[in-house]
């Protein structure tokens, strides 16, 4: 789950949560990846593959990319040029599997301090993320969107099992 993400606002669509902040003109897109669905051990390779794939990149080579490793396995940063658009990715890897984040907006709005401050907030969502706010007692827009996608799952799983 994720902290409060004051002026966003999340939809779900095809499993990945969609955000938009304001009347900014990029796209927030989060997933998670199952531990069970990696190679293990987790490696930054993997989590820029699955990154570059919600990116819908075509160059997967990052022009930029910054790795870092935490107690719980790598996390880190890249950025991609997808023709008029910069994509910037973000990944945490949490015991129950991998939280990754794009954000796409045109180019030239990359070089706006507003923009500058939204991509600050998307990075803080999802090197900040845990799996589970419930326990916290958490009732904010993405918790809410977020606790629909685990019942999804959770449903999903149930039949599967049956």
């Amino acid at each position: 789950m994720l902290e409060d993400a004051t002026g966003w606002t999340f939809a779900v669509q095809d499993g990945v949560i969609t955000g938009k902040f304001g009347a900014d003109p990029g796209i927030l897109r989060i997933a998670t990846f199952a531990s069970n669905k990696l190679p293990h051990p987790v490696t930054h390779d993997a989590c820029l593959s699955r990154a570059a794939e919600l990116a819908d990149v075509p160059d997967r080579r990052p022009s930029d990319w910054d790795t870092s490793t935490s107690v719980t396995g790598p996390y880190g940063s890249a950025k991609f040029d997808r023709g008029t658009d910069r994509v910037y990715v973000w990944y945490c890897c949490r015991a129950p599997g991998v939280i990754v984040g794009t954000y796409a907006c045109p180019v030239d709005f990359t070089r706006t301090f507003a923009n500058r401050g939204v991509r600050v907030q998307c990075h803080g969502m999802i090197t900040t993320a845990v799996f589970d706010r419930r326990i916290w007692g958490a009732d904010d827009e993405i918790t809410r969107v977020l606790i629909a996608l685990l019942a999804a799952d959770d449903a999903e799983v149930a039949a599967e099992d049956w």
